[in-house]
């Protein structure tokens, strides 16, 4: 596990050199910390929650440019995604499944 900050999208924006950011992702970036690479799509980005009680998934691992170059790592927030996810799961007659609020 790493600590990388979360960066607002115009700063994502102007490291990569591209507009690429939307509401659905979020963006972390440090210099000195390991981003992700090839193979780590669909791994977690979690933070842990206000209350510092509990760690959250915050962000899925979308994609960033090269494994050593200096750059942004972008992740899909999950929260955009959960009604998609509570039907899938539905659909498939998971046991055990809760929804939360």
């Amino acid at each position: 596990m790493v600590d990388q900050p979360v960066i607002p999208h115009w700063l994502c924006d102007d490291e990569l050199g591209k507009s690429r950011m939307n509401d659905v992702m979020l963006c972390t970036f440090s210099p000195e910390v390991k981003k992700i690479c090839q193979g780590d799509s669909g791994g977690g980005l979690v933070c842990l929650n206000s209350e510092g009680t509990a760690f959250v998934v915050a962000g899925i691992a979308s994609y960033a440019y090269g494994c050593t170059e200096i750059a942004p790592s972008v992740f899909a927030a999950p929260s955009y995604m959960l009604d998609f996810v509570y039907s899938t799961m539905q659909s498939m007659n998971f046991i055990n499944f809760i929804k939360v609020n």
